[in-house]
C-alpha cells in the first residue's frame, strides 16, 4: 500500500496528484486532466479505504444544505444526494475534495465533519483549523498552482498576472472586452479553465484564481491585495510533476 506522509494539506495533495499522475501514466503537463472521482478510485481509497456513500440524505444545519459529511472513526464519507454524480451538479467534486482531505489529514482523531457551501471558502474568522485545513487540501488537489500556471499561460498566452483596474476594456488573447466589475474579470478568465480541473462551477474557479494570485484587484489598497503579488513566484514546484515535462 501507498503511504502519504506529510500533515501540510497543500503537501498532502501535492503528494496525492503525484502518485495520481503515476498511476494515469501521464508523460506532460498537458496530458494532465483532474477528476476528483477517478483520484478517488485511483487513489484515495486505496490508501485510505474510506468507503464513499453519494447518495446520502444529509438534512441541514441552521437552515443551509449539508452537502458531505466524513465520519472518521467509522472509514466513512457520505455526499448528499443533491449533488452525487447522476445529478451532474458541478458541486460534487470540490465537496468530495473537501471530504477526502479530512480522511487525509484528520485520520488519527476522532472526528465527526461535515460539509456546508456557504463555509466553503478559506476564511479564518468563519472556520475552524479542521476546515481550513480540507479546504486547503481540496483547493490544492483540484487545482494545484503549477498546473493551473500551466493550463492558464496555455490559455491566455502569458505567464503574467492579470490585474483588474476597474470597469475598463481589457485585451484577452486578441480580443478587448469591456469588463465592468473584478466578478465579471474574474469568472471570464476562469470559464474556460474549468474543464480541466473537475468541472468545478465557473464561481469556484474565479475565486482560486484570485486565492493564488493569477488575478490582482488594483483598485483596492496593496495591503489588501493576494500577499502573492510581493513574492518571488516560482510556479514550479519542487515537490510537484516529478515525472512530467
Amino acid at each position: 500500500m501507498v503511504k502519504i506522509f506529510s500533515f501540510a494539506p497543500e503537501e498532502k495533495a501535492t503528494q496525492c496528484l503525484n502518485i495520481y499522475i503515476a498511476e494515469k501514466g501521464w508523460k506532460s503537463m498537458g496530458d494532465i486532466v483532474i477528476d476528483a472521482q477517478d483520484i478517488y478510485d485511483c487513489v484515495f481509497y486505496p490508501v485510505c479505504e474510506f468507503r464513499l456513500i453519494n447518495d446520502a440524505n444529509l438534512g441541514y444545519e441552521n437552515g443551509e444544505k449539508i452537502l458531505g459529511k466524513t465520519i472518521i472513526t467509522d472509514k466513512l464519507i457520505l455526499i448528499d444526494s443533491s449533488i452525487s454524480p447522476h445529478t451532474n451538479d458541478r458541486r460534487y467534486p470540490m465537496t468530495l475534495a473537501h471530504e477526502m482531505g479530512h480522511a487525509f489529514l484528520h485520520t488519527e482523531r476522532d472526528l465527526y465533519l461535515q460539509y456546508i457551501p456557504s463555509k466553503h471558502h478559506i476564511n479564518e474568522m468563519e472556520h475552524d483549523l479542521n476546515e481550513l485545513h480540507a479546504d486547503s487540501f481540496a483547493e490544492t488537489l483540484i487545482a494545484h498552482p503549477d498546473l493551473l500556471r500551466y493550463r492558464f499561460d496555455q490559455q491566455y498566452k502569458t505567464c503574467n498576472i492579470f490585474s483588474y483596474n476597474g470597469p475598463d476594456f481589457y485585451f484577452i488573447n486578441e480580443g478587448k472586452e469591456h469588463i465592468p466589475t473584478l466578478k465579471d474579470f474574474s469568472l471570464r478568465l476562469a470559464k474556460p479553465l474549468t474543464k480541466y480541473f473537475s468541472n468545478i462551477p465557473v464561481e469556484t474557479m474565479a475565486e482560486i484564481l484570485q486565492n493564488f494570485c493569477f488575478i490582482i484587484d488594483k483598485t483596492v489598497k496593496p495591503k489588501q491585495r493576494c500577499m502573492g503579488e510581493y513574492m518571488n513566484q516560482d510556479w514550479k514546484s519542487k515537490a510537484m510533476f516529478k515525472n512530467v515535462k
